[in-house]
């Protein structure tokens, strides 16, 4: 008995003291904070997954690391010769199961610059630029200065935004044979018109 009665005076002063020593301890360090960036990817259809420098040219450098979104990207490159360029590699990530339509929205480019779009793995098979079911694919972008330039510009930095838009295949983007010529406005006149050639 005369144990027990012990051990209920002694554990609430360890707590105590533990707790104590802690504060204390914690109470030492002035910085607490924590360094690093952390993202949270909400999943989507489709979405851009990653941006890379894959290549430059004549003395481009990353002026920052490029940064990118759900549809877009941001670059930051110098390039210090008129011939100097940097390429990325988009990648897109399409997580359905069917065909998305992949284009480019809009752009913001610095006076001065330009950029070249090569849709790498993308299809192309049904005249429009789409991203196959349930795959990966790239797009490639170079920023290079604007070809009618002929001196350097003092500004030698590009900040270059691409928004692209990310969508499902629409009837009116596919594209069919019309031995008749028939003008088609409807969705359902191109139907017939398609019947008309398999019967």
């Amino acid at each position: 008995m005369h144990k027990l009665k012990i051990s209920y005076f002694i554990a609430p002063i360890m707590f105590i003291s533990i707790c104590s020593i802690s504060l204390v301890c914690a109470s030492f360090n002035q910085n607490m904070t924590i360094d690093g960036e952390a993202y949270v990817r909400i999943e989507k259809d489709v979405r851009i997954t990653r941006i890379e420098k894959v290549s430059s040219t004549n003395g481009g450098t990353l002026n920052a690391n490029p940064k990118y979104s759900e549809s877009a990207t941001i670059t930051y490159d110098e390039l210090p010769n008129l011939d100097s360029s940097v390429t990325y590699r988009i990648t897109i990530k399409n997580n359905t199961n069917y065909f998305q339509n992949v284009s480019l929205n809009r752009d913001a480019v610095k006076e001065n610059f330009a950029y070249e779009i090569n849709y790498g793995t993308l299809n192309s098979t049904y005249g429009s630029e789409l991203i196959n079911p349930n795959t990966t694919a790239y797009i490639e972008i170079t920023i290079k200065y604007d070809s009618s330039l002929t001196t350097l510009p003092d500004d030698k930095i590009a900040i270059t935004t691409l928004v692209f838009d990310f969508g499902p295949i629409y009837a009116r983007q596919l594209i069919y044979s019309n031995p008749t010529y028939t003008e088609c406005e409807t969705v359902q006149c191109a139907l017939d018109e398609i019947a008309g050639m398999i019967s």
